[in-house]
Formats: structure tokens, C-alpha cells, sequence
């Protein structure tokens, strides 16, 4: 059986899917499957991905009518992995060739981490990469997540309620490309990731795993994601889809934050919900404006955002009588 899965859901990526299962087949450390979860797509990419099968039989090809959520595509190939470890790459986004390899000593040197990450970074539709890294992006992420001394050369325990808070009040330092979890850790989860969520089902499983099991970082780029017009994360929605998401963490974390840590979690879920009624009230849509600006109070009443979302709804059934010619201060999160 393989050392690790990697699993890859596509759709429609014919752009760009060669380049991610090459990343992928072409690892330094070659005890490994490549998964391949072609979800419906019309276009060229199961006969891209077959092609490549036929030249790698380490390469499986799964194909399912399309249900437009990479989550079903995703636990699809958990169902059929036989890996000790598995890792996920995104049909447009690419491994470095050394990150199978990498991941797996650092787990390797260290049993009791059950669930690891990595830095990457972030290229456009041409490949061209950033030069700063997603972690520097973030700012002082390191100095939340990383308790000294090192497990071994280039790997960090991480403390699991911190990370945990961070992920859910700042951002999400583990990103699809940057994780590897052994398959025991997986398997001990009712849920992988939640089908009932288009985006951020992999917040929700990041959130749960982290409290479940032991965390290392290694202090490594290994691979880059791809951002594209046509990525599902371009949505206009996916703010909203985000907001849901830190709510399910909320409902997840009640023996897992203090009271302190779930006012202020609770506090930045009002925030986005706010911005998300902003966004629909500058569209016109009022009455879905009111209602989010109302959520927004629910989670975290006090007499400024009273203040705000009676401002907030006043202003966008302005805009839908008088147009969006209103003033855009309501866009304000008070202390």
C-alpha cells in the first residue's frame, strides 16, 4: 500500500490540472497514489487526467456526476485512499517537489503529531508566484502558533488553543495545499468535510482536527495556490459562505475557548456579519441587508452596534428608494 494519498477534486480545470498531478506524481518521495476526483467536468480534464493515468499507474481517476462542492469530491477520494497519510491539492494549484517528502520525515521524527502544515504561496493564472509567502502575509502568526523548542529541524509543536483562535478571530494560517494528516486522525471524525457547505468546509475540519489531535508547522514553502477569476473562491458569495463557517466553529468550540475567547469570537462573527449586510445593501437587496445587519446585533448586542445596525438598515432602504448615492459610513466596526 502507499505511504501517502494525495488527493486531487477537479472541475473544469483543463487550464491548469496537468501541471497540479504533475506536481503531484513527480515527488521526490515516490510511495505515494495520486487520487483524482473528476467531478462532471465538460471540458478536456478527465481526458487530460486519464492520459496521465495511463502513464502512471500510481495515478487512480474517479469520475462522479458533478455536484459543484469539492467536499463531496474530496471525502469520495478519502473513501478510496489507502494512505497512512493524506494531503489535498486543488486542480489548480501545484506541490513543490519536495513536500510529500518533507511532510512525511517531519512526522516521521515525530509520532505524536498527528496533523501537519506548511507555509505556501500564492501565483496568478500564469504561474507567477508572490514573493512573500501566505504566513508573512498574515503578519505575526508565527509568534501565535510556534512554542519553543523545536520537535526537530524545522518543525513546531503548535499550541492547539491558540492556533485554534487565531484561525477563527484573524486568519486561517492552514491552507488545502499546506496539510498532511495522518489517516487515523481522519478517521476518528464523524465528518470530514461537511457537504452541506460550498466554501469553508475545509475551515471546519481544520478547526476540528486541530482540536482533536497534536499539531506541528514546518517551517517550509512547499507548495502554491493558484488564484483565478474562475476559482470557487471568487464568488461573490464567498463572504457570506465564511460567516457560516465561523459560526459552526463557534457551535464547535464551547469546550475548547473561555469565556473570554468566545466574547470576542463572537464579536468578530458580528463583524462579518455586518459586512456581509453592507455587501447586499450596496447591491440593493434590503431586505437581505436588514437581515444580516439584524443577525450582526444578535451575536454581539451592545449600544454601538445597536447604533450601527439601525444605521445600517435606515441606509439600505435608502438605497433602495433613493439608489446607492448614500453615504457609505455605515462600513464601521466600533470597540
Amino acid at each position: 500500500m502507499p505511504k501517502v494519498s494525495v488527493i486531487i477534486p477537479t472541475y473544469n480545470n483543463e487550464k491548469y490540472i496537468k501541471a497540479a498531478v504533475d506536481s503531484a506524481s513527480r515527488q521526490t518521495y515516490q510511495d505515494l497514489e495520486v487520487i483524482v476526483l473528476n467531478d462532471g467536468s465538460t471540458d478536456s480534464t478527465l481526458d487530460i487526467v486519464s492520459q496521465a493515468g495511463l502513464k502512471d499507474p500510481r495515478i487512480r481517476v474517479s469520475t462522479q456526476p458533478h455536484s459543484g462542492k469539492p467536499s463531496i469530491a474530496r471525502n469520495a477520494g478519502i473513501r478510496i485512499a489507502h494512505g497512512e497519510y493524506i494531503c489535498f491539492l486543488d486542480g489548480d494549484d501545484l506541490f513543490y517537489p519536495e513536500k510529500v517528502r518533507d511532510c512525511v520525515h517531519a512526522f516521521e521524527g515525530n509520532p505524536t503529531i498527528q496533523f501537519m502544515f506548511h507555509d505556501m504561496r500564492y501565483m496568478n493564472e500564469t504561474g507567477r508566484e508572490e514573493p512573500e509567502s501566505h504566513l508573512q502575509r498574515v503578519g505575526s502568526v508565527r509568534a501565535n502558533l510556534v512554542l519553543e523548542p523545536k520537535l526537530s529541524d524545522g518543525v513546531f509543536s503548535c499550541d492547539s488553543n491558540r492556533l485554534a483562535y487565531w484561525m477563527c478571530l484573524e486568519s486561517v494560517p492552514l491552507q488545502m495545499p499546506g496539510v498532511m494528516v495522518r489517516r487515523t486522525l481522519l478517521d476518528g471524525q464523524k465528518v470530514w468535510f461537511p457537504e452541506d457547505m460550498l466554501i469553508g468546509e475545509d475551515f471546519d475540519l481544520w478547526f476540528r482536527l486541530v482540536k482533536s489531535g497534536a499539531v506541528g508547522f514546518l517551517d517550509k514553502v512547499l507548495s502554491a495556490r493558484r488564484m483565478h477569476k474562475e476559482s470557487i473562491t471568487c464568488r461573490p458569495d464567498t463572504a457570506i459562505w465564511t460567516a457560516a463557517a465561523r459560526i459552526r466553529n463557534y457551535n464547535h468550540s464551547t469546550d475548547f475557548f473561555s469565556s473570554s475567547q468566545r466574547k470576542a469570537f463572537r464579536k468578530r462573527i458580528s463583524d462579518d456579519l455586518f459586512d456581509c449586510g453592507y455587501a447586499q445593501s450596496r447591491q440593493g437587496n434590503a431586505s437581505d441587508a436588514q437581515a444580516l445587519y439584524i443577525e450582526s446585533l444578535r451575536w454581539d448586542p451592545n449600544i454601538w452596534s445597536i447604533e450601527r445596525a439601525v444605521l445600517g438598515i435606515l441606509k439600505a432602504h435608502l438605497r433602495r428608494v433613493l439608489g446607492r448615492n448614500v453615504s457609505d459610513t455605515e462600513r464601521l466596526h466600533g470597540g
